[in-house]
């Protein structure tokens, strides 16, 4: 990536523009409120620095409707994704280990998961648990039109044997 690209954008702080190009190559996505806490930027700061960013086609903006990041060019939706549920402290590999022991351990042949039960308190957490499961076991999920009025998915009828083949 060329740091290069962030000079020049903006005469008010073009420090922040250095410090979050610098912080997309060592970790290759960044959200808003990473920006503000990692950087010290303030809220509208960051906002219009990640914006200006992406206008000139430095970072790539993908929106999960719970969380925005912003990410290098070439950085998968699902990897963004995954560096979104990071920043909200679900650890992946505990995610994935607890759904394949759900679907292991199912005597149905079709299941529900309740992905506010795995992200418990954090109701955003839990709307992109839910995004994540649904790319995850792509194929096996039957049924997600159950929401909560806090807008996340009450729970995901899941297909056992199409979910065990995607966990492998």
């Amino acid at each position: 990536m060329n740091l290069s690209a962030g000079r020049g954008m903006s005469r008010q702080n073009p420090a922040a523009y250095v410090a979050i190009l610098e912080y997309v190559v060592r970790h290759s996505c960044v959200t808003r409120y990473g920006a503000m806490k990692s950087l010290g930027l303030s809220s509208g700061s960051a906002y219009h620095v990640l914006q200006q960013l992406v206008a000139r086609g430095v970072l790539v903006r993908y929106d999960f409707g719970a969380a925005v990041v912003y990410c290098r060019p070439g950085v998968s939706q699902n990897a963004a994704l995954e560096h979104v549920l990071s920043a909200y402290g679900i650890k992946l590999q505990r995610l994935k280990k607890t759904l394949a022991d759900i679907v292991a351990g199912a005597k149905s042949r079709v299941i529900r998961i309740y992905p506010a039960k795995l992200a418990p308190g954090k109701p955003l957490a839990a709307r992109l648990v839910a995004l994540y499961i649904m790319r995850l076991l792509d194929g096996a999920v039957l049924d997600k039109t159950s929401w909560r009025s806090s807008g996340v998915r009450e729970s995901l009828l899941i297909d056992v044997q199409k979910a065990r083949r995607r966990l492998g």
